[in-house]
This record gives C-alpha cells, structure tokens and sequence, in this order.
C-alpha cells in the first residue's frame, strides 16, 4: 500500500488544488462531503488528516468504505481524540494500526491522550504487535499510573513494568495477583533484582535477552567484571553504564569513558545511589 509521501508525490496538480480546497476552513461542508466521495487520494489524504472537520464529515470518514481514508482519520492530531477512538473496533487491521500509532504531530510533543476506556478496551484486545510506543504515548497520566493496581488483569500485567518506581505494598499484591500473567510477570521482575539469579540466567551469548539484563537488571560483581574485561560483543560497557546497580568504583571508571558517561548522563545512573537496585 502506497505510503503518505507517496500519495502526495504522485499527486497532479489538479490533486494539489483540490487539496488546497480541502484545507481552506471557509470550504462549505457539502464540498467537504464531495471531496470526500469524489477526489483523488491525496486530497482525500489532506481532508481526513490534517484538519478540523464538522461532525456531519467525521460522521461520513467513519462510513467510508475505503480503509486507507479511514486509517487517513485514524493519524488526525486535530481532532477530538474521541473521534478518532470511534475507529477502535474497525474490521480492516490496517486501521486499527494506525490509531494505535498516534497521530503525526512535531518531534517533542505528546499526543491528546485518548478516552480511557478506549485505551483500555485497546491495550486488552490488540494483538502486541499494535502495543507499542505508540498507544502508550496516547494514555493519559492517570490511566498509567493506574496500570499497575487496574482492575483489569490485562492492563496490570503491562503495568508491571513499573515495577523499579512501585511501592512495596503494590509489589507484594503483584506478586500475589490471582492473574497467572500478572503473577508471572511480577515474578520475572522480582527475579531481577537478585543478582545471583541474573548471573546465573544470564545468556553467554549476544541476544537481545542478554541486552536487557546487562542493561536493566541487578549485576553482581562477577558480570560486571566480566563486562569490564571480556565482553561478548562491544558495546556492553555502554550497555551496563546506565544501569543503577553498579558498584561506585565502577560508576566512577565508566564516567571517564567518553561513550559510557554520555549514557550515564541520559540515563540518570550518575544520580543514584550507587550499589542500589530498586
């Protein structure tokens, strides 16, 4: 399926200006209606994303029969985030992705979160593939803080990930959650903070599963070590320097490593405690 870019690339001039037509906010509905049913894709491309639109012309993008005008929709940043979610359960994949996507704004800016319950109903039923970076930047503040103590067991197996800033009290109810995933991952991220058992499991291997303990998870001396002098690939020095388990000595070593103390300063780690593991 052809991309925004090329859409408009491949556009005429006749295109361009019915675009401009479907930009203008003095355009009268019933031209913004025919647009919508008889142009080309590009204008339609402009009309249904990158604008305002009265309800009676949301009404007919949600009836539209073609998806990539849908998922056109879908990516709106100008529009009431409700209106978008009424895309939810659309029977075409492709639509769902990209309201899961968010929509297209500048670098640096965060989406208009979209309705809880929408979030929610989302974050249950899509395929993971569609829960990425992308729907968890359209949550709302109080919906993710929420995650880890929500009464749907879904979301608190997500909300699990947490886990470095939760209570103790929200940790033990995990750990305890009558939900076989949640309890699972609960456990996953327990196991983590003991670094006898991340030596142990610790792949001696590249992979990605290696990546994220070195990075993520508590380390014994003997790995860190280990890093230090003999590492499986390069970059795992980098790798372990933002991590907020490491011994003070080693903090120290790393922030004189131009690469590792750049890390260390993105990730905060030159602010913990050293030695500490939460």
């Amino acid at each position: 399926m052809p991309t925004p870019e090329d859409i408009w690339a491949d556009a005429d001039l006749p295109a361009r200006r019915l675009a401009g037509v479907a930009l203008n906010p003095s355009s009268p509905q019933d031209v913004l209606l025919r647009l919508l049913a008889e142009a080309p894709p590009a204008a339609r491309m402009v009309l249904c994303r990158d604008r305002i639109l009265p309800d009676a012309v949301v009404e007919a993008v949600l009836r539209h029969p073609d998806t990539r005008t849908r998922s056109f929709f879908a990516r709106n940043p100008h529009v009431d985030p409700a209106q978008r979610a009424r895309l939810v359960d659309d029977p075409e994949w492709f639509v769902r992705a990209h309201l899961a996507d968010a929509p297209r704004i500048p670098a640096g800016r965060r989406p208009r979160p979209l309705p809880d319950e929408t979030a929610v109903h989302m974050l249950s039923t899509y395929d993971d593939e569609l829960q990425h970076g992308g729907l968890y930047r359209q949550l709302s503040p109080g919906l993710r803080r929420s995650m880890p103590t929500h009464p749907v067991a879904k979301v608190r197996a997500l909300g699990v990930t947490m886990w470095s800033g939760l209570s103790a009290g929200t940790r033990a109810a995990l750990l305890a959650d009558a939900d076989d995933e949640v309890r699972q991952r609960a456990e996953r991220h327990a196991q983590g903070e003991d670094p006898a058992w991340v030596e142990r499991e610790l792949p001696e291997w590249s992979c990605h599963g290696r990546w994220d303990m070195l990075m993520h998870q508590a380390l014994s001396r003997a790995v860190v070590d280990s890093v230090l002098t003999a590492p499986v690939t390069e970059g795992e020095r980098a790798a372990i320097a933002g991590n907020p388990s490491l011994p003070a000595d080693v903090v120290v070593l790393l922030s004189a490593d131009r690469g590792c103390g750049a890390r260390m300063e993105r990730s905060g780690a030159h602010r913990e405690a050293p030695g500490t593991h939460s």
